[in-house]
């Protein structure tokens, strides 16, 4: 390339830059101003810009890692759903981990992807099929297939972070992969993931999961998880370290509860078809956050 067209690829790649930029910062303004309505547009600019600034508060990751009891500010995470509460929290909780799994690719966002934690460690992503961002320059390796199923060797791994993944195990996933075959309604399929799961573990390792929370549900696409699945589930994986923590939504955002506080949430599936919720609920009203070792 001469130096000429490579001066003009710059400029012209600025300008793109410069016009995704202000298209997000158009969608961002317009979803404020029509009262933050989930899953409108503009919704994911904001969740965005919301938690990329809470991974980025040392103080804010401190908290989530330390856990102490209403942490959380007033208002925090109003009208948006879980990952302001998953992501922040698994990421809080990585530690020395160096040969990590992202099992169901919830970390395959450039913001997350972008963070410097990342440096020094090893980040593999398996999911079920491919996805439109794909971060394999920074070294990232991407693995396709079934999590039941897993090609990895036996303890490969330090760490493995699993976010809003296990209520999908076994359920009607067709919608990810276009596949009619990924239609199914198996919801004990979740015990061969923890099962692989454990298998790739390292001793010392750590599983970091999430899940909807709550009265239990069958949505059909996925299952709502409750105290007595989320039992069988650690009956199942036997971690010999185990911490859940659970985190509540009302219309004022989202705050840290204890289990029984949240048994008999209900999940905002209204939202998720565009039907606004009363209390701005985005999807899970609801989430256990799951730090099991062996």
């Amino acid at each position: 390339m001469s130096m000429l067209n490579k001066i003009i690829f710059k400029v012209l790649n600025k300008i793109y830059s410069w016009r995704q930029d202000r298209k997000k910062y158009i969608l961002h303004s317009k979803y404020r101003a029509q009262g933050r309505i989930p899953w409108t547009a503009g919704y994911i600019e904001e969740r965005t810009s919301f938690t990329l600034k809470q991974l980025c508060s040392i103080e804010r990751m401190s908290d989530f890692f330390l856990m102490q009891p209403n942490f959380l500010p007033q208002g925090y995470g109003v009208a948006l759903d879980e990952r302001c509460i998953e992501w922040p929290w698994a990421l809080a909780n990585i530690g020395n981990a160096i040969r990590i799994l992202d099992a169901g690719s919830a970390l395959n966002h450039s913001h997350i992807l972008s963070l410097p934690l990342w440096q020094n460690k090893t980040l593999d992503i398996f999911t079920l099929a491919p996805e439109s961002v794909c971060e394999w320059k920074r070294g990232i390796s991407y693995l396709y297939g079934d999590l039941r199923r897993l090609p990895y060797r036996d303890e490969e791994f330090d760490c493995i972070i699993s976010i809003s993944t296990l209520e999908h195990i076994g359920m009607d996933n067709s919608a990810f992969s276009g596949m009619e075959k990924h239609k199914e309604h198996a919801t004990n399929d979740i015990l061969l993931v923890l099962s692989e799961w454990r298998r790739i573990l390292k001793p010392g390792g750590y599983l970091l999961f999430t899940v909807p929370y709550g009265y239990y549900e069958d949505h059909g696409l996925f299952q709502q998880f409750d105290a007595k699945l989320l039992e069988n589930c650690a009956c199942y994986f036997a971690p010999e370290k185990r911490q859940d923590s659970f985190f509540l939504y009302s219309e004022k955002g989202w705050q840290t509860v204890t289990q029984t506080n949240c048994d008999q949430a209900i999940y905002a599936i209204n939202a998720v078809k565009g039907i606004p919720e009363h209390d701005l609920a985005a999807a899970a009203r609801a989430v256990a956050c799951c730090k099991w070792g062996i």
